[in-house]
């Protein structure tokens, strides 16, 4: 798979994710509180979700871009365990359990975690721009999951899948 073309399109989505949680900042609390129902997360609940996946993967994403001095190569390929959580993060997959470090349902959220996610994704920018003169197959950034590296691709795919995830929940919530 070409880089440059994946980038590309991880970066789009990006900016696509940017513009939609812009969108969301000058909606009323009313409707980004409204729950679907009692034990599902609310629009703020998903934003907050997403910040605190992008807390830990963006500055690591970011690291390993910017310590890198592996000569660059315009080839992509996916490592398996990569692509299997990059798939496993892609709307209408399989329903997932979160981390309870990653879980908000309950949680006392303010509007600002809106903010701060879009923040996060400007950096991921950032790091997709960096990504276009790295070889994102040989540096292994680590995961969530503990002892799990993946190369830095496939953690961008995985990030911005994610988020795709949680628009397309997010849509449903608002209807």
């Amino acid at each position: 798979m070409d880089k440059l073309e994946l980038l590309k399109a991880l970066q789009t989505q990006n900016n696509d994710h940017i513009a939609f949680f812009k969108n969301l900042g000058g909606l009323e609390n009313e409707i980004i509180l409204k729950k679907p129902t009692s034990d599902s997360w609310n629009t703020l609940e998903c934003v907050e979700h997403l910040r605190r996946y992008a807390d830990f993967y963006v500055p690591v994403i970011s690291t390993g871009l910017k310590n890198s001095t592996l000569e660059n190569t315009n080839e992509f390929k996916s490592s398996w365990l990569g692509d299997y959580f990059a798939k496993a993060m892609l709307p209408g997959s399989k329903k997932m359990t979160t981390f309870k470090s990653k879980n908000p349902l309950g949680d006392q959220i303010k509007k600002e975690s809106i903010d701060q996610l879009i923040a996060h994704l400007n950096t991921l920018n950032e790091a997709i721009e960096l990504a276009k003169s790295k070889d994102i197959r040989s540096i292994k950034v680590k995961t969530t999951i503990p002892f799990t590296k993946v190369n830095v691709g496939d953690a961008l795919r995985v990030v911005i899948y994610h988020d795709e995830r949680h628009v397309g929940q997010i849509r449903r919530i608002l209807g």
